[in-house]
């Protein structure tokens, strides 16, 4: 077995467990982000929930890293973060470049993105936004295989939510 796979599987592990031991919804996806971003070497992470009673707009629930997030917001099919809530699949950019995605650029104004992997977040019953993984901890970018232990282990994480039914309903 590889070393991805192990650590998709220590990730996903730990993760789960977080997620059955949480009291609250906040504690378990606290807990999920923090547990992933350490087994993924991303420099920040965001959880993005889309508000079907606000504005409907994606809007960070938690984050980690160094950024204030709290005045961002992404619409359904704009940026990388409204693109992959709306289609409900994984985005990449390994190598990101402004120009191909002016959209998201001004999502991130003031913030240095080089590479981003963006999973969609659901539920048996419900898309709840989007978890979002940002650079590469120390700089560089993101590899293939941390890409693929960030999407492993954001879906499966949603899997483990829905398990935790005392707090899946709570979203």
């Amino acid at each position: 077995m590889d070393s991805t796979m192990i650590s998709a599987y220590r990730a996903l592990n730990e993760a789960q467990a977080a997620i059955s031991r949480a009291n609250t919804l906040d504690e378990a996806l606290q807990d999920g982000l923090r547990i992933i971003l350490a087994n993924c070497d991303a420099e920040f992470g965001v959880i993005w929930y889309a508000d079907p009673k606000g504005d409907g707009a994606l809007h960070p629930f938690f984050w980690v890293g160094k950024y204030d997030l709290t005045s961002r917001c992404h619409r359904k099919g704009q940026g990388v973060v409204g693109r992959a809530f709306e289609s409900q699949e994984a985005e990449r950019y390994l190598d990101f470049r402004p120009e191909d995605d002016p959209e998201t650029v001004e999502d991130f104004q003031g913030i240095d993105v080089t590479s981003m992997v963006c999973v969609p977040f659901s539920t048996k019953s419900d898309n709840l936004g989007c978890i979002q993984f940002v650079n590469k901890l120390g700089g560089g970018r993101l590899t293939d295989e941390e890409a693929d232990v960030c999407e492993m282990v954001a879906m499966l994480a949603s899997l483990a939510l829905d398990d935790n039914l005392d707090l899946s309903p709570a979203w």
